[in-house]
């Protein structure tokens, strides 16, 4: 099994890895909070025990 286990299935408790991760650039000028954003990662969630699926999104700052 591949990656981090770091959040819990909501349907049965277990812990659940990252499957696949996706990567997009940034606009432009894009920022959160003021500060740029390089990209935004889509990261798959695949529970092992139940089958549940889901995603999560982190936000890619750019560093000075």
């Amino acid at each position: 099994m591949g990656g981090k286990a770091v959040e819990r299935c909501p349907h049965c408790g277990s812990k659940v890895p990252v499957t696949r991760t996706y990567t997009v650039r940034a606009m432009p000028g894009e920022a959160y909070r003021d500060s740029p954003l390089r990209a935004i990662r889509y990261q798959q969630l695949r529970c092992p025990e139940c089958g549940s699926m889901g995603d999560r999104i982190v936000l890619v700052g750019e560093a000075h």
